[in-house]
């Protein structure tokens, strides 16, 4: 695995962290215990105001792991561009190996 996959797999984990902990501590106790304790208008706008932080938090701890899927996929992209890189190069090595030069391939014929 190179550092770049190795880099965004560690950068699509921290997303993946950060949206747990977003999705983790969410304000609905605390709206709970004010609308039980204090009923009122300025107990309903606050419980309000939280509602919106905790819908919030939850859409950008979706965007966060949306964007870390991204990522994940990216660095499957890059490892599988190496993996096929490394084979030709192994398969160049085996038939210098056994006395086959490599040849370029021919250009496409032009249609016309």
């Amino acid at each position: 695995m190179s550092s770049w996959s190795q880099s965004l797999r560690s950068y699509a984990g921290t997303l993946r962290s950060l949206a747990g902990r977003l999705e983790a501590e969410p304000l609905r106790p605390v709206y709970a215990n004010l609308e039980e304790v204090w009923v009122g208008p300025a107990a309903t706008e606050l419980a309000t105001d939280a509602r919106t932080l905790d819908r919030d938090a939850d859409a950008v701890g979706g965007e966060l792991r949306r964007v870390a899927t991204v990522l994940d996929q990216r660095a499957s992209s890059i490892e599988a561009a190496e993996a096929t890189a490394a084979e030709a190069a192994a398969a160049t090595e085996v038939l210098t190996a056994h006395g086959a030069t490599p040849t370029s391939p021919s250009p496409p014929p032009t249609w016309r």
